[in-house]
């Protein structure tokens, strides 16, 4: 009787069959002997498919392994993501503010030369009104002397002009 029944079933609806197996037994002997109840103890499966019950149930474990896997690198790469772009986009502002910095930085110096170069062609032109034509090399040999009698006064060593026009603009 219960070979009537096909696995799945039986393990969905223990109770039904009991009920069926109960009714069949009864009926089987119903002249010898009154049966109440009957209880299922044991069940006997064919190796083959208590095997391929372990089969599955080891797949099933495993595929709910690898979705529960999944989901915890889905949640990783996603923190990932978003920490490597938040990354970028720190090293994208800092990057424009290094770059912001040095533009100031050579707009100051620029208007600094600009000044002093402004300051020198006024200085040039007051000492030309003065005292008449003066050539640059004029000015250049002035400007070394005065350089030699400030180092004579520090007791400093003294450099060629060239040199000494050399370091100037540095």
């Amino acid at each position: 009787m219960v070979a009537h029944f096909p696995v799945h079933s039986f393990f969905t609806s223990k109770r039904a069959i009991s009920a069926n197996l109960t009714a069949a037994v009864r009926a089987a002997f119903a002249p010898y002997v009154r049966l109440d109840s009957l209880q299922l103890l044991r069940l006997e499966l064919p190796a083959e498919f208590e095997e391929a019950l372990m089969r599955t149930v080891i797949t099933r474990l495993t595929i709910l392994e690898a979705v529960r896997f999944q989901a915890r690198r889905a949640v990783e790469f996603r923190t990932l993501t978003l920490a490597s772009r938040y990354s970028a986009v720190a090293t994208v502002i800092l990057a424009r503010g290094n770059a912001s910095r040095v533009r100031q930085r050579a707009f100051g110096h620029a208007a600094m030369l600009a000044q002093t170069v402004a300051a020198e062609l006024n200085a040039f032109a007051n000492v030309t009104r003065n005292v008449g034509e003066v050539r640059p090399r004029d000015v250049l040999e002035y400007a070394y002397w005065q350089q030699v009698v400030r180092e004579d006064a520090l007791k400093a060593t003294r450099f060629p002009l060239h040199e000494v026009l050399l370091a100037r603009d540095k």
